[in-house]
Order: C-alpha cells, then sequence, then structure tokens
C-alpha cells in the first residue's frame, strides 16, 4: 500500500488526506468500495489463488485513486459520475501496465470494441441512464468504467500526453475539497491543452455512438447486439 501510495502520488500529486487505510471484510458483497480515507475489500480478492497479483494490486489502485477522484473531488451530479470511476479505471489500467505488464492499448482495444453495447445499454458516459426501479446501484455500469477511461485514454491520445498528465494535476489540484462537473473538466483540459475542446468532449461524452479512436484508425467497435463487456 505505501508503495501503491507512492505511485499514485507521482502521477497526480500530493494525497489529499491526512491517513489513509484498508479494511478487508469476510463478506462477499460483489464489489471493493472506497470511502473517505478507507477501502473496503472483500477477504477473497486477497485469498483467491486464480487472481494474479498483478490484478489485485491494479484493484487496490483503483479503489485508492478514488481519494482523489470521488472523495477529494466529488461529482457535482451523478451525470458526473464518469469523472469518478472513470479516472479510478484508468490509473487501474496504468498501474496494471506499468507494474504488471499488461497492455493498457489492448484493453482499450477492447473496451473500444465493446463502448457502443454499453452506450446501448446505459447511455454515453456523461449522460447515463437512470438507475432501474429499486436497484439503485444499477447505475455503475460499464460505460461509467472501462467505458469512461476510453474517454481518457481518447483524450491523451488527442492532446497528447504531457498536457494530459499537466490536465490531471491541475484538476485534483485545482477542485481539491469541492465538487466539480463535466463541464469544469471540459474547460480545464481546454485550457491545458490550449484548444476548444468542447466538441472532442460533445462527441465522446454524450454521443450514442463511440467516435473513432485518434491515432488508431483501425479499432472498430461490435455490432451492438454482439458488444460484451470486459472487467472493469
Amino acid at each position: 500500500t505505501p508503495a501503491q501510495l507512492a505511485w499514485m502520488e507521482g502521477k497526480v500529486g500530493r494525497y489529499p488526506f491526512e491517513n489513509y487505510g484498508l479494511l478487508i471484510a469476510q463478506a462477499r458483497t460483489g464489489f471493493e468500495l472506497e470511502t473517505q480515507t478507507l477501502s473496503l475489500f472483500e477477504k477473497d480478492i486477497f485469498t483467491e489463488p486464480a487472481y494474479p497479483a498483478w490484478y489485485i494490486d491494479s484493484i487496490m489502485v483503483h479503489e485508492m485513486a478514488h481519494q482523489w477522484f470521488g472523495d477529494s473531488v466529488s461529482p457535482r451530479t451523478w451525470s458526473d459520475l464518469w469523472l469518478n470511476e472513470g479516472h479510478a479505471s484508468w490509473y487501474e489500467a496504468l498501474y496494471a501496465q506499468e507494474k504488471g505488464h499488461q497492455s493498457m492499448a489492448k484493453r482499450m482495444r477492447e473496451a473500444y470494441r465493446a463502448s457502443d453495447g454499453w452506450r446501448a445499454a446505459g447511455g454515453p458516459p456523461a449522460a447515463p441512464k437512470g438507475p432501474r426501479p429499486g436497484q439503485k446501484i444499477s447505475l455503475f455500469r460499464p460505460v461509467v468504467y472501462d467505458g469512461s477511461s476510453l474517454v481518457l485514454y481518447a483524450l491523451r491520445q488527442e492532446i497528447g500526453t504531457p498536457a494530459f498528465e499537466r490536465l490531471e494535476r491541475d484538476w485534483v489540484r485545482t477542485h481539491r475539497d469541492g465538487t466539480a462537473s463535466t463541464a469544469d473538466f471540459i474547460s480545464l483540459a481546454s485550457q491545458t491543452s490550449g484548444r476548444d475542446l468542447q466538441g472532442f468532449f460533445r462527441a465522446w461524452l454524450y454521443g450514442k455512438k463511440t467516435p473513432p479512436m485518434p491515432g488508431h484508425p483501425d479499432w472498430k467497435s461490435a455490432p451492438v447486439e454482439k458488444a460484451k463487456p470486459v472487467k472493469g
């Protein structure tokens, strides 16, 4: 955990709180969960032999990343949820690539293939369909996880890695201990890159279909009826 914390600070800046801890419970919830300064995990995540070490570590980083994206900078409305889960999934994938030799490009290509299906089922990343009646947690669909980290991948492709990394640091510093919206992110991204990115984000965040991936014209999305989610 200390090494993961140091890795995250190297990516986005100082940890935003005084403490950080983990709670590992003998429970079966079907998900892991972060709260401010504390991440909660099912015990099986750490004891199931089928899970490789890189996968466990990347899930730990996913929850840790929420301390910046979600707990320090909180979404203004539920339609801004993609900013939380997209970023947590992004750093999960980046950690898996850097520490576990798992290709992010491969993961994003698989997400791209599934993306149109995710959008059809759950709405685009920044305009999600409402949860099913009586099942509020159903708002947390694949489109807000890898479907939203795919938007960040496209953004990095569009503006370049140096500008993208500046944006990430500026975002958590500018909105630390507050709430922020999708419009705020678009504005800061445009300012950081020196370009008007309204059109780019309109297509990627609100479009029914996934736009072409910058730098990867060969990437294709599967027909909606065949699109399958990947584990995020």
